[in-house]
């Protein structure tokens, strides 16, 4: 796992342009070999930590809210679900701030905030709750997601 967060964290400063050098594009092939290492490494930690699989949900519940939302909202407007768009979360808040450093700040923000949220009901209160919460927060970002729909 810490070479993942490694490459990634390697990924963003480049592409930031905090270190110099030419931007790296990872394209689908980059995007599902790293979706394939983390999804390899929770497969792994979850066997041997022995997690509670709502931990596993919390860690990924950006990209579930986002994909799950988005496909629900396209079949709404009668979209095929699979086709690309920009009514993803990143382009709302580019059009809102324009700013790439301030999209990485907020999407962090956002990740940080609900996964201290759902760790702290799931280990100190019970997984009912925190799986309530889970869908709560599905619900807001769908509805923020659906209200910015083109």
């Amino acid at each position: 796992l810490l070479y993942i967060i490694i490459i990634v964290f390697l990924f963003f400063l480049i592409n930031s342009r905090i270190i110099k050098l030419p931007q790296i594009f990872l394209g689908d092939a980059g995007s599902n070999f790293l979706g394939f290492l983390i999804a390899i490494n929770l497969i792994y930690s979850y066997n041997t930590l022995n997690l509670h699989p709502l931990t596993f949900a919390w860690i990924i519940s950006i990209p579930i809210f986002e994909l799950l939302s988005l496909f629900i909202i396209r079949i709404i407007h009668k979209r095929n679900p699979f086709k690309p768009d920009q009514n993803h979360l990143h382009f709302y808040l580019l059009k809102k701030f324009g700013n790439r450093y301030t999209i990485y700040l907020s999407i962090l923000v956002l990740f940080l905030t609900i996964n201290v949220i759902g760790f702290t009901t799931l280990t100190y209160i019970n997984s009912l709750v925190s799986l309530l919460l889970f869908l709560i927060f599905f619900i807001i970002y769908s509805f923020v997601i659906y209200r910015n729909f083109r």
